[in-house]
């Protein structure tokens, strides 16, 4: 499995090959010619991350069914990957057809948990993933860096300049509040001047820019580099 901002040795089997050419279900198991930490970030993003989880928890689970078999934690297993991804309201509640969730729901009070119970749901779920979230992230990927140093870099500078617009704003609003009062008392152009909203605006390029630069890193964007 690839760590974050390196490639497993499987992985380096792949760096020559086109990126559409890398087959799904390794990038899905960890064997991935780019840091797969990107990919999960992309799915974090896209408030999709429990799809990969869910097929990985599944993988596990079907490795290890036959030792887990042997010292009965089998269903501790089935129970934990069902009330966390397939239970109807779950925290990561996976997007499947209704039959498939009750044919898993139902297989522990019909005493039939096998090693095969979850197949139906990952293969739909793998599916979604290649056929919706992967090819985005191939698009995004060939205009993005995959530094993370530079990622993380440019969240801190976003987040730094999107404050600096809010102090600015508060800063104007609270000399548009004392120079309005002023004026009750005693009539001045520099007061006039200084009530006008308009000079809140100054605020909006920090605004703006800190969000491009907190968007870019997130999604690992090289655009502004």
């Amino acid at each position: 499995m690839t760590t974050k901002g390196k490639l497993s040795t499987a992985a380096l089997q792949f760096q020559s090959k086109p990126l559409e050419d890398v087959p799904f279900e390794q990038v899905a198991k960890g064997i991935a010619p780019f840091p797969l930490s990107t990919f999960e970030n992309f799915l974090r993003v896209e408030r999709a991350e429990e799809n990969l989880d869910f097929y990985r928890e599944v993988l596990d689970f079907k490795e290890s069914f036959d030792s887990d078999k042997v010292n009965g934690s089998v269903e501790t297993k089935y129970i934990y990957i069902v009330q966390k991804y397939i239970e109807p309201g779950s925290d990561f509640e996976v997007n499947i057809p209704g039959d498939m969730k009750d044919h898993i729901i139902g297989a522990q009070k019909e005493k039939r948990i096998s090693g095969d119970v979850f197949d139906d749901a990952q293969r739909e779920i793998l599916g979604v993933m290649h056929t919706d979230k992967y090819p985005r992230f191939l698009k995004l990927l060939k205009s993005t860096n995959l530094n993370d140093d530079l990622a993380s870099q440019a969240v801190r500078l976003g987040v730094s300049l999107f404050m600096i617009g809010v102090i600015i704003c508060l800063v104007f609003i609270g000399v548009q509040i004392y120079a309005t009062n002023e004026l009750e008392s005693r009539s001045s152009t520099t007061l006039q001047t200084l009530s006008e909203p308009y000079f809140r605006f100054l605020a909006m390029p920090f605004f703006f820019q800190g969000m491009g630069f907190i968007v870019s890193g997130k999604y690992r964007l090289c655009g502004i580099w």
